[in-house]
């Protein structure tokens, strides 16, 4: 895992409280610690600062998660011991996610969403648009 995804993933941890394989009170306890860390990482900056506030008041919006994620990783890039810190969390806690792949089969318009997205016509060879 890159130091981005760990910091997305982290971010995410702190917004949500959802640690993978841990019930409540254990995951409440270990966000509790990293966001300790954190704090300690963040001293005498108080744009980090404020946003830590700010996610930690305002759960799960991504707007505040992403601004959160930017910050630590602005912070890993100074300190390569907290990025250590960040990987091995987003490692241990972070919930697995799987790739999703969407095909879709029309004679007609496709209205999808997503990144890949493979469209075949009349039944011919897929292509990518």
């Amino acid at each position: 895992m890159d130091i981005l995804e760990a910091c997305e993933a982290v971010a995410t941890i702190i917004a949500t409280g959802a640690l993978q394989g841990l019930g409540e009170a254990a995951a409440h306890n270990i966000t509790s610690q990293i966001v300790t860390r954190i704090r300690k990482i963040f001293s005498g900056n108080l744009q980090s600062t404020s946003t830590l506030n700010t996610v930690l008041a305002n759960r799960c919006y991504a707007n505040y998660i992403g601004s959160l994620a930017e910050i630590l990783h602005q912070h890993a890039e100074m300190n390569h011991e907290f990025s250590a810190e960040l990987i091995e969390w987003a490692n241990k806690y972070a919930p697995h996610t799987t790739t999703t792949i969407q095909k879709v089969r029309a004679r007609r318009d496709a209205y999808t969403a997503g990144r890949n997205i493979t469209i075949v016509h009349n039944d011919k060879e897929p292509r990518s648009e």
